[in-house]
């Protein structure tokens, strides 16, 4: 059995390691042994770390459907667990397959729960994160004020951690609504002034 433990966990290590390489498929393999091991072992830890791994393979491989069945996997075993951070993680995980599946609803009201989750647990960069993130499923709605709004308040605490590659991605983030908006306004202008002009 201790043998047992310590493949299914180097099975898990070797998968974050092909993740981290970049070559998901592999990952997505040697995390689904791994699984198999912690499942004969009745270890649900283990588990779902795994099932947060194949979650993390698959949306990596963009296959989001796949991805959405391990990550709920997972949580149901965190919430067994007791694991508040884990939850929090998938949480988080579940709003990004949900807005890569144009599930707008369901990608916010995830992001909304993993947001007062932060919040409560007072974990600040999570909480950026997550603000970072709901700016771009609003970017995305075409709620630009929304979007701002979320990205703002992401900027606020990226700076306050210090945090500069949050901050550097929603910055950009920010200009590139500022060139939709004018594009936008670009464009009523010029339509309106052809309809002047008949």
């Amino acid at each position: 059995k201790k043998e047992d433990e310590n493949r299914a966990g180097q099975l898990l290590n070797l998968g974050n390691l092909y993740f981290n390489m970049g070559d998901f498929k592999n990952a997505a393999n040697s995390h689904l042994k791994s699984l198999q091991l912690f499942e004969i072992l009745k270890n649900l830890r283990g588990q779902s770390f795994c099932f947060q791994s194949l979650g993390n393979d698959f949306f990596s491989l963009n296959q989001y459907s796949k991805a959405e069945k391990y990550y709920e996997r997972s949580l149901a075993l965190k919430e067994q667990l007791g694991d508040k951070r884990g939850v929090l993680t998938t949480t988080i995980s579940l709003g990004d397959v949900y807005k890569e599946l144009n599930q707008n609803q369901k990608a916010e009201v995830n992001y909304k729960s993993a947001l007062a989750t932060a919040r409560g647990m007072k974990l600040v960069v999570e909480e950026a994160r997550i603000l970072h993130q709901t700016g771009l499923l609003y970017k995305r709605m075409n709620n630009f004020e929304l979007a701002r709004e979320n990205f703002n308040k992401s900027i606020v605490l990226s700076e306050q951690l210090g945090d500069s590659t949050t901050r550097a991605k929603t910055k950009s983030e920010l200009i590139g609504l500022d060139v939709v908006e004018q594009n936008k306004i670009n464009t009523e202008t010029e339509l309106l002034n052809s309809l002047n002009t008949v």
